[in-house]
């Protein structure tokens, strides 16, 4: 189809936005992951997949027409397929007029996603890595949880304090054990962070590690292969210990889907 160039465009992230979500003019070299909105302010057109696909999917708008790129690899490697069937994805595209860009975005994304995971209550609170970039100790977090708590009134919802990078005893890389030097007890300083009255939260990346089981496991120096059913049993085994420490959220980066239910 042609595309007027006098429209502006936003594009959705892979992951989540680091404020690059923005309407642009057309640049046909962007990728819009996931989902696109076209509009002239007046009349916006939306398309996207649902969640849950089997592939990374995104979009891309030149004057010719709209392109859907699926990419199926299974990491670096192609799918084989053979005699099996696969759905790639469920595309919708949604028209909206008399109506504001932002409200046409807010009810397309509701049709994107049918089940969506919401949580009980809002999730608030603070997070050392936007400030300490990894550069902290115990008693910094305990200065951040006392600070966080003092500004929160709610007596039902209390805030969460997460311990971001910084903590591990390998500079961003497990195994995921033990704190380092300035971190020496997990698990007194969960039950100090509740005291001040925070939810204690911490951050890891169960796929980085300096230990690994076996070199089949690995897929790069230090990067253990998700799909190995050992790394998954270990990944298992490291949330499980974080967990008896006292943490009641863990923001753990690469995370096979086997063992995201035992993270909270």
């Amino acid at each position: 189809m042609s595309v007027p160039t006098r429209l502006h465009f936003l594009g959705d992230a892979w992951e989540r936005s680091y404020g690059d979500l923005a309407f642009r003019n057309m640049e046909p070299e962007r990728i819009l992951p996931w989902y696109a909105l076209a509009t002239d302010g007046h009349l916006t057109h939306a398309f996207g997949v649902n969640t849950g696909p089997a592939a990374l999917c995104f979009w891309q708008i030149d004057p010719e027409g709209i392109s859907l790129w699926c990419d199926l690899r299974n990491g670096g490697r192609a799918v084989q397929l053979a005699s099996r069937e696969l759905q790639v994805a469920e595309v919708i595209a949604q028209s909206y007029s008399g109506q504001t860009p932002f409200h046409a975005a807010k009810h397309f994304c509701g049709l994107l996603c049918s089940n969506p995971r919401l949580p009980k209550s809002p999730i608030y609170g603070g997070n050392n890595w936007y400030y300490a970039y990894g550069h902290s100790s115990a008693s910094d977090i305990l200065q951040d949880s006392e600070r966080i708590a003092s500004v929160s009134e709610s007596n039902t919802n209390r805030p969460w304090m997460v311990i971001d990078d910084g903590w591990a005893p390998n500079d961003t890389a497990g195994p995921w054990r033990t704190g380092n030097s300035r971190f020496q007890d997990m698990p007194k300083l969960a039950s100090d962070m509740l005291k001040t009255g925070v939810r204690p939260g911490i951050w890891m990346r169960p796929l980085f590690t300096r230990d690994p089981i076996s070199e089949s496991s690995q897929l790069r120096p230090f990067t253990l292969d998700p799909t190995d059913p050992q790394v998954a049993s270990l990944i298992e085994e490291d949330l499980r210990t974080v967990i008896s420490w006292g943490y009641q959220l863990t923001r753990a980066l690469g995370l096979p889907d086997e063992c995201r239910d035992h993270g909270r």
